[in-house]
């Protein structure tokens, strides 16, 4: 540690971390407790111990921690060393990395232990770092020490966890005292004082306060470094002054030549490759917007697909001078495009052009809303929703883009503050808005407008269709990447889902109730008491208002009853949270809920009107706030005619056409929460409104995927998509070739001798082969599943024999996040990562990383998903073969996605593992092989494909 340096506040605190065998205090040891004394920031003293929890420890946490058996049997009782790291504590001011967790599970312990409870006052550094450190991806210890150049040498151990913890808080002080203005402190420590939160988390703020305000002057002077960014990244990308001139003629030459050699490409790029796929792909798109058709086009994982469509829609937006817009399905892609590929194009090409990345509106912040709260935050929210509100104030001080995906802090769903502080169409006062000239939702939509391409995703590209082009305006030119996804995400873009907090958030627009009321009903009222109004006119008003209001709680107490109950049904009968409905059976029960609920919509529409149709009789000058109060009241009429179009469709339901569903997030009752609960209704087929929402309507489009053809044909997807109904002349399809030589590249092998996968004896057959092949071949190995229960039965079988081995098993759902298991896969060149439907596809691992490829089971689709048990219905009533015209195209294009996952670029080498024998002893099984680019080697025991997979490596090394 360095000395402690008089320009930052110092503290005294003693940090603590424990290591459990579990996150359940009832149920889990503390096997580990660490503690480190600090004086005005300085370790002046320690504690550590392992605990004897007389039995043995899983193999997991060993892997994790590091500690084993032999460490604990030596180790005192859990009771002597919690009574030593009492009196090591005593009094001190405590500090954790979550210390939620921490302190429940000591106080249970301790509790347990017939011990005294801790009650000592404590700061927290998780807190702290979400609310002055929104712009870090992850709080996690591990990334904030990664973030704050902290060495923590033996991560997840207690002692080395807890030393990281206070130069943590440490770190977190000096980075609040440089970069965070006086003015948002001073507003931070003001919301945290007036709530139920740590109380010396306000303590901590007020020192850091007072602090800098007796030596702001100093460090002003002090002070050389540039101001500090937050969040530097922007949603647009402004055209710049080049010298490219744009060609007389659209044609292929003068696109090419930035591929071709001596090209832009290549003379920026130091390794720069040429592929006759990418040039061939370019030639393609540009034939597309010359002759003004639709290219579908398959383009696999090396063939530089993004800068293929980006480079000719660039230089055609400004020779048509026609925005183009690009649309994704995962974030991922998205960002790719707009933050790395796109400045990319720009430097390199020289082409000046504009770009933007345009998100549904209600992923921006609303100036106006956030002024309204912030003007009295406990008038408009509760202390729980205050909680959440810290985490947004940095954020809100320095954003550009009021994105709020850009802030790592704050999860949108587990609070309702987004939805009274998000934009949002029914509740926008447009021009008369004070904040209009700054509003986010205003400016990306204007940079938009005059942009050459506009990246979004299909969700937003889908849900505008349907609302007439609201957001991306007109356009007819559009690029879909990733366009195997469109299907599905335009079947829910296409329906509907209904929520509870759908109708709450229209009752909390009129009226919220508590210590302090607001909302447009309690708005009309004031309004008409400051207005020129007759006194028996403004008094009508008021009264008005109060009968607008008056339906609420009961409106509130049925939706809650309405969708509680319906949760009820879900949770006990529902597969894995959903269950699909065939009639309307199950809302027989309750009708007359049902019928209060409309009943209440009706009234508060009429009511509605009668107000507007007051107001209208005045003009803006008789009449405070009256644009606003029209529009909101406007708004107000809007929300109820959505829900009425909602439940007027549900309780018309058309089973023929459509699958309805009810989904859940709970796994039990809880009348202290809201039920998340949502009713669904998608289309089984959506060819004919893509058809009609896109392709009759567009001059240009490019769909193009790693997986659109089945057998080099696009037969499956134009009927699923609608495509098929174009003339022969007006569809345009294409296959680019691979860069890759898969022939020296991979070996594909299926061990024949397994059972198939319905046999009993299959699962552990084939872990027990899994678990043979790497004890034996200790590389980066990637397995997918199709369930979690597979995925979690082949964790238990594999972690004592990978613990052996030194190998770090990672486990989606298990071990960690899906992107922090992820990082360590890539990091760690060994580890043996375990996955189940999303890492079928988006997973690109390149390197000694990813060598060997295992697939469990073929991916067939899940028959009991609503969607899916909907479209086999419909197949099966029209008389057709639902496995052969649906389930097995679907499942082949997944298989595809998963295959693709080993090869990621021409340096790669690896080996697949098929170990579902019914790809050679199932008639279908000829079709799975057939879309793979190598035919495969059919193995007939365990040591001959141990021994296979040694010979080929040792082969491909020469």
């Amino acid at each position: 540690m360095t000395k402690q340096n008089n320009k930052y506040p110092g503290f005294d605190f003693t940090v603590v971390d424990i290591e459990t065998t579990g996150l359940e205090p009832e149920y889990n040891d503390i096997i580990e407790i660490g503690a480190c004394k600090f004086r005005n920031n300085q370790k002046v003293d320690e504690f550590q111990s392992f605990i004897n929890i007389g039995g043995k420890l899983p193999p997991n946490i060993i892997t994790l921690t590091g500690i084993t058996d032999d460490n604990l049997s030596g180790a005192p009782s859990e009771k002597i060393v919690l009574k030593g790291f009492q009196d090591f504590v005593g009094s001190d001011t405590l500090c954790f990395h979550n210390a939620y967790f921490d302190l429940k599970f000591l106080n249970v312990h301790l509790q347990n232990a017939g011990l005294r409870l801790l009650f000592n006052d404590y700061f927290d550094t998780l807190q702290i770092a979400r609310i002055f450190t929104p712009h870090i991806k992850s709080h996690s210890l591990e990334k904030m020490c990664e973030y704050f150049d902290i060495r923590n040498e033996s991560a997840h151990r207690a002692d080395s966890d807890a030393m990281a913890t206070g130069q943590l808080f440490i770190k977190l002080i000096e980075f609040v005292c440089d970069n965070v203005e006086l003015d948002i402190i001073s507003q931070i420590e003001s919301i945290s004082s007036e709530i139920d939160f740590n109380a010396n988390f306000t303590e901590f703020i007020k020192k850091l306060r007072n602090f800098l305000t007796k030596t702001s002057l100093q460090r002003q002077r002090d002070k050389e470094s540039e101001k500090f960014v937050f969040f530097p990244k922007n949603n647009f990308v402004p055209s710049v002054k080049s010298g490219y001139s744009l060609p007389k003629i659209f044609r292929d030459e003068e696109i090419l030549v930035h591929f071709t050699e001596g090209g832009s490409f290549d003379e920026n790029f130091e390794k720069y490759e040429f592929r006759q796929g990418q040039i061939d792909m370019v030639s393609w798109i540009t034939e597309a917007y010359q002759n003004g058709k639709t290219l579908l086009i398959e383009a696999g994982t090396g063939v530089g697909k993004s800068f293929a469509y980006l480079v000719p829609s660039v230089i055609y937006s400004k020779f048509a001078k026609q925005k183009i817009i690009v649309s994704t399905n995962t974030k991922n892609l998205q960002e790719q495009l707009f933050y790395k590929d796109i400045p990319t194009i720009q430097a390199v090409t020289q082409i000046g052009f504009s770009a933007a990345l345009l998100k549904g509106r209600n992923n921006y912040l609303c100036l106006r809303k956030w002024h309204n709260i912030m003007g009295n935050p406990k008038k408009y929210l509760s202390d729980y929703e205050r909680k959440h509100l810290l985490r947004l104030i940095i954020w809100t001080n320095h954003t550009k883009t009021g994105d709020i995906e850009e802030n790592h802090s704050f999860h949108r769903g587990r609070s309702s503050l987004w939805s009274k502080i998000a934009s949002d169409g029914t509740a926008c006062h447009g021009r008369n808005c004070p904040y209009y000239d700054e509003c986010f939702t205003i400016r990306i939509r204007r940079n938009a407008d005059e942009s050459n391409i506009v990246v979004i995703n299909h969700s937003l590209l889908v849900s505008d269709a349907v609302t007439e082009n609201s957001v991306l305006g007109e356009y007819d030119h559009l690029v879909i990447d990733e366009a195997h996804n469109l299907p599905q995400v335009s079947a829910r873009q296409f329906g509907f889902s209904l929520s509870v907090m759908d109708i709450l958030t229209l009752t909390k627009n009129i009226l919220t109730t508590g210590e302090f009321q607001y909302g447009i009903s309690k708005n009309i009222k004031v309004n008409a008491v400051k207005s020129v109004m007759p006194d028996n006119k403004k008094q009508k008003l008021k009264s008005l208002a109060d009968d607008l209001a008056a339906p609420l709680d009961n409106l509130e107490a049925n939706a809650k009853e309405f969708f509680t109950e319906l949760d009820r049904i879900v949770i006990e009968n529902g597969s894995y949270g959903k269950l699909r409905f065939t009639n309307l059976a199950l809302f027989k029960s309750l009708k007359s809920t049902i019928d209060s609920i409309n009943e209440a919509l009706a009234l508060l529409y009429k009511r509605a009107s009668l107000i507007l149709g007051m107001l209208e009789k005045y003009n803006e000058q008789n009449f405070p706030n009256y644009e606003e109060n029209v529009s909101d009241l406007q708004g107000v009429q809007d929300l109820i005619e959505e829900l009425q179009a909602k439940f007027q469709n549900l309780f018309a339901a058309d089973f023929d056409n459509y699958a309805y569903w009810l989904e859940t997030q709970d796994k039990e009752i809880n009348t202290k929460y809201l039920p998340r609960l949502n009713i669904v209704c998608a289309p089984i087929n959506v060819d004919e409104d893509l058809f009609e929402f896109f392709w009759s309507k567009l001059e240009t489009c490019v769909l193009t995927s790693a997986t659109l053809a089945i057998r080099e044909k696009f037969k499956f997807y134009k009927n699923m998509t609608g495509l098929d109904r174009f003339e022969p002349e007006n569809l345009m399809e294409f296959i680019a070739s691979s860069p890759f030589d898969y022939d020296k590249q991979i070996e594909v092998l299926i061990p024949k001798f397994l059972p198939e996968p319905r046999d009993k004896y299959y699962a552990p057959q084939a872990l027990s082969l899994i678990k043979e092949i790497l004890d034996v071949h200790v590389r980066g190995t990637l397995a997918l599943f199709t369930s979690y229960k597979d995925l979690h039965h082949a964790y238990d079988s594999l972690a004592d024999s990978t613990m052996e081995n030194d190998v770090t098993l990672l486990a989606q759902g298990k071990t960690g996040s899906r992107n922090s298991i992820l990082n360590t896969f890539r990091q760690e060149e060994n580890s043996v990562l375990l996955g189940t439907k999303s890492f079928w596809e988006g997973v690109d691992v390149k390197g000694k990383s990813l060598e060997i490829l295992i697939l469990f089971r073929l991916p067939f689709l899940v028959p009991t998903e609503p969607i899916v048990e909907a479209t086999l219905d419909y197949l099966k009533k029209e008389g057709k073969n639902s496995f052969m015209e649906y389930t097995l195209p679907l499942s082949l294009l997944s298989f595809k996605q998963g295959f693709g996952r080993l090869i990621r670029n021409k340096t790669d080498k690896g080996v697949v593992i098929i170990l579902d024998t019914r790809t050679v002893k199932k008639r279908y099984g000829k079709y799975f092989l057939k879309v793979l680019p190598k035919e495969p080697k059919i193995v007939d025991s365990d040591l001959a494909l141990v021994d296979h997979i040694t010979n080929w490596f040792d082969k491909s090394k020469q």
